[in-house]
């Protein structure tokens, strides 16, 4: 079975790294798994990948998600995949609009890994597109938890039949390997308490609450 990986970027981020995570640990006997994504440009990510995993990158002439609809099209014709999946909502948009024009019914998966309505960035034009290709085009609407799947429902109207909540997995043995690793940049001070926060730099993980509670 052949499934087709849509992710516009693999800059460093929860859900990119989720997705790879999923690739890595499908069984390869199995299936056959294509990987479609932006330009090289930026790639934090692309050691992580399995090699078994086959990866086609745009060669885009912007960095916008909209100006890539015909080269994927043209992907996805060429491929003949059995399944497409992809995630994060403006890749998970495209997908699904590109997929429609094909016509030839494949099934269509979409991962929505952000609880939305906290991300400051979503117009009405947004909410719509994503109510349109989540009710009326994608098969299954996969959220990363039940809060998200919460968010799809009552901010975004997608009906709750549609959606599946699946946590993300965790790969315990990356996790052993890397934490063995030795970090250069630390310095030892002692009788300093220390806190880590670890997320993007952006409205959304709240930083400013997070140093009063700390605070």
């Amino acid at each position: 079975m052949k499934i087709l990986v849509f992710i516009h970027s693999l800059a460093g981020g929860g859900a990119q790294r989720a997705m790879i995570n999923i690739m890595n640990h499908l069984d390869k006997n199995r299936f056959e798994i294509v990987l479609v994504h932006g330009n090289d440009q930026v790639n934090d990510y692309s050691g992580y990948i399995d090699e078994n995993i086959v990866r086609i990158s745009f060669q885009a002439r912007s960095k916008r998600l909209r100006h890539s609809f015909l080269q994927l099209r043209k992907i996805i014709v060429q491929e003949k995949p059995d399944l497409i999946f992809s995630t994060v909502g403006g890749s998970n948009i495209l997908a699904s609009f590109v997929n429609a024009t094909i016509f030839r019914n494949i099934p269509m998966v979409v991962r929505e890994a952000n609880y939305r309505s906290e991300s400051k960035e979503i117009t009405k034009y947004g909410k719509f597109m994503t109510w349109f290709a989540y009710n009326l085009l994608a098969d299954v609407v996969i959220s990363i938890s039940e809060s998200v799947k919460e968010d799809l429902v009552h901010n975004f109207h997608i009906r709750p039949e549609k959606i599946r909540s699946i946590y993300n997995l965790v790969d315990i043995r990356l996790i052993d390997k890397l934490k063995m690793e030795k970090l250069e940049d630390q310095v030892e001070e002692k009788d300093i308490k220390k806190i880590v926060a670890v997320g993007r730099l952006v409205e959304q993980k709240d930083y400013p609450t997070l140093l009063s509670a700390f605070q």
